[in-house]
């Protein structure tokens, strides 16, 4: 029960920091693109990168922070759901070039972040 608690307490603050974030980057974006949704996916792909080195591949850490982290903070935090329907409302709106750049860039950036979090969190616990 306390994973699930762990879970819906960090799924409720990630949604809140996405949020923050999504208006504080607001003025930077466009109708054809979102610096809010990009940029919580590839900081949320980094930090589950450093998840997987600091918490997930330590057997001692705690299921409730795992849980309540990963699945929770970052679950909540990141948003391919929102990618999907701006990728969606990029093609109705016949702008190809984005519609086409902005997921593979995303997935792109998204990789690297993780790739990048985890050669840091590894760093951080040797």
């Amino acid at each position: 029960m306390i994973n699930l608690f762990a879970v819906m307490i960090g799924g409720a603050a990630g949604a809140g920091c996405r949020y923050l974030l999504t208006v504080s980057l607001s003025r930077f974006s466009t109708q054809v693109y979102s610096l809010g949704t990009f940029s919580a996916n590839i900081l949320g792909s980094f930090a589950i990168g450093i998840a997987l080195a600091m918490l997930i591949l330590r057997p001692d850490a705690p299921d409730w922070m795992k849980f309540g982290i990963v699945s929770g903070f970052l679950g909540g935090f990141t948003t391919l759901s929102a990618v999907s329907l701006e990728t969606y409302q990029l093609a109705e709106a016949q702008s190809w070039g984005a519609a086409i750049a902005y997921p593979m860039a995303t997935v792109v950036c998204g990789l690297a972040a993780c790739a990048l979090g985890v050669v840091i969190g590894r760093t951080l616990i040797h």
